[in-house]
Parts: structure tokens; C-alpha cells; sequence
């Protein structure tokens, strides 16, 4: 994604918390990479959940990310030869993977399928996240934080001390 479009968004991702992969098939010519529990922003704005990586470098690799336009979704992004990178974002015939389907659970799952012409199956499994932290940038160098799964206190409530 564009960086100077990204800025100009008033939310961003700022992490997310309790990240479980699921393997039901991986290609064996690709391993996951980068997979932790808990994920941060990078520099550039983007949040990478994990990589697939291919074990012989000539291959594309994945990245596992959520979606810039929606914050409650994950997409992958083919890293590779410029147009498998954009037949892959387009979803062209063969191509599969780009948009994952939420599960619509609780904790938020996402099914992944990734298929490409020049290797096929690469990956299907299951990735889940038990919490997802969204910030807004009040200005270019200023944003708050927070996280997506907490409970806000409205001005009327009377919170105890303990």
C-alpha cells in the first residue's frame, strides 16, 4: 500500500495479542516464518501477523497481514515477480488467497487458502487473534492507542476503587 495514502488514515493497527496459526496443509517447499504470539506495528504502518516463506528462494513468498481498509480483516500479499504480485491482489483465475474469510467467532478466526499457478497449494489453515489494538493519529507525529477488546467507561458510570 501507498505509504502517504496510509498516513492520511485517522486509524491505524497498533498490535494484536494471542495470534494462533493452525496448519491443516503446508506446500513443503515453504515453511511459516515470523509467527509470535503478539504482533506490533512496523515503521511503515503495516501489521504482519507471520510470514510464509518459501524454503527454495525462487518461489513467492507471503506475507499474512491485516487488511488496510478494514481493521477487523486479514489479507495476504504475494511477494514476488510484479505482475504474480498483482494477478494475486486482483484474485485472476488461480490465483487464491488475497482475501481470507472471517469465521465469524469469538475470538475473531479467519480461514486462509493460498493458491498460486506456478507452485499450487501453497497453504489452507486456521489463523485466530485474541486481541487487536487500533490507535488514531490526532496529527502526523501523534496518536493514541488502545485496545480493540476493552470495554470503554461512559461518562455516567461510577467506577469502584478497589
Amino acid at each position: 500500500m501507498d505509504e502517504e495514502r496510509f498516513a492520511k488514515r485517522g486509524f491505524f493497527v497498533a498490535g494484536a495479542s494471542g495470534i494462533e496459526v493452525e496448519i491443516e496443509f503446508l506446500n513443503p517447499d515453504y515453511k511459516l516464518s515470523d509467527v509470535k504470539a503478539d504482533a506490533t506495528t512496523g515503521d511503515k504502518g503495516h501489521l504482519l501477523l507471520f510470514r510464509i516463506d518459501p524454503v527454495p528462494a525462487d518461489r513467492p513468498a507471503f506475507n499474512v497481514r491485516i487488511g488496510h481498509d478494514n481493521p477487523k480483516a486479514v489479507d495476504v500479499d504475494l511477494i514476488g515477480k510484479a505482475a504474480e504480485r498483482e494477478a494475486f491482489a486482483r484474485q485472476a483465475p488461480g490465483y487464491v488467497g488475497h482475501k481470507t474469510q472471517s469465521l465469524n467467532t469469538e475470538p475473531p478466526s479467519f480461514k486462509l487458502n493460498i493458491d498460486v499457478p506456478s507452485v499450487g497449494l501453497v497453504f489452507s489453515g486456521t489463523l485466530t487473534m485474541k486481541g487487536l489494538g487500533l490507535g488514531v493519529r490526532l496529527f502526523d507525529e501523534l496518536h493514541m492507542e488502545g485496545k480493540l477488546d476493552a470495554v470503554p467507561i461512559r461518562g455516567n458510570d461510577k467506577p469502584t476503587e478497589p
